[in-house]
């Protein structure tokens, strides 16, 4: 009886693999999830502007509570216009007569701009003016300190004597002006329209008590502005006004009576 061969447990390593050990790869990790939106829409029927505020809010940044508040007065927010700069009141020297316009105006720039003191006052005026007139005002009593600005404005009107004839009105500034409008024709449209307005500013001061012209004299003077045909055209228009006023007031009198 043949030899059955011995049967042996055959080992479990393998000797290609004992030689030449396998390498152990990691599995690929998976892909995380997809993020979820923290904010998402509720209501499909959100009107557009709601969701653009929305979209505003979550954008802009808030204000801190500590900001200081916004200045709302234009006196800390701008200064007063430089001198010389455009529209910034001047005096001209060579024209005293504006001296009173040129205080009015500084006087509105000092209570737009909360200028309130004497001394400030008084050093801003003189800056507006050519540098020699800001020489003269300077060595004014009045310009020295702890004189009010009003006393220190009296003494510069004072000064100018042409700034107090605009003041007052004369019969000087009167001729004057019928003298730069004369022999007016009814034509003469704009030139009339001008010497009615100088004509009725100078009436009026010259008429302030004490009155220094009578009415009569005015209308004199306004005449001979005139051509002599044009004149006499507007004189017997006056004399029929007067006529008729006259009868008025003696038919109202006679029914008073």
């Amino acid at each position: 009886m043949p030899l059955l061969p011995t049967w042996r447990p055959r080992n479990s390593a393998d000797p290609i693999t004992q030689r030449y050990p396998l390498r152990k790869e990691a599995l690929p990790k998976p892909f995380p999830a997809r993020p979820t939106l923290s904010a998402h829409v509720t209501d499909t029927n959100t009107s557009n502007s709601a969701v653009r505020r929305n979209l505003i809010n979550m954008v802009e940044p808030q204000s801190s509570s500590a900001e200081e508040p916004a200045v709302t007065s234009r006196s800390s927010q701008k200064t007063m216009p430089l001198p010389g700069s455009r529209g910034a009141p001047f005096f001209d020297e060579s024209k005293p007569i504006e001296l009173l316009q040129f205080i009015d105006q500084m006087e509105d720039l000092f209570k737009e701009y909360g200028i309130h003191n004497d001394q400030d006052k008084k050093k801003k005026l003189g800056k507006y003016a050519d540098q020699q007139t800001e020489f003269e005002w300077k060595a004014f009593r009045e310009f020295e300190d702890g004189v009010d600005f009003a006393e220190f404005k009296k003494a510069l009107i004072d000064d100018y004597p042409e700034a107090q004839m605009a003041r007052k009105g004369t019969l000087t500034a009167l001729k004057n002006v019928c003298r730069e409008n004369s022999r007016l024709l009814e034509g003469d449209y704009t030139q009339l329209k001008t010497l009615i307005r100088s004509f009725r500013a100078q009436q009026k001061l010259l008429l302030v008590p004490p009155v220094l012209v009578s009415n009569r004299e005015l209308v004199d003077m306004f005449l001979g502005c005139l051509r002599e045909s044009f004149a006499s055209q507007v004189r017997s228009s006056l004399n029929i006004e007067q006529t008729r006023d006259r009868k008025q007031k003696d038919k109202e009198d006679t029914s008073v009576r």
